[in-house]
């Protein structure tokens, strides 16, 4: 059986960056489905909405 992992073409890491994902994912798509438990989305929901506003 062939196992193929497909990876993105960029790693993007550094302080503040969840504040800016709107600028790297908008032009690669018109809508995107994020997913995270209900811990990570509570304090991070709110920003990954605002960096796609603000892009």
């Amino acid at each position: 059986m062939d196992r193929i992992i497909q990876s993105p073409g960029k790693y993007i890491q550094g302080a503040d960056v969840i504040n800016r994902l709107g600028e790297y994912l908008k032009p690669l798509a018109e809508r995107w489905l994020v997913v995270g438990d209900k811990f990570v989305l509570g304090f991070a929901q709110s920003t990954v909405e605002k960096s796609f506003k603000d892009a």
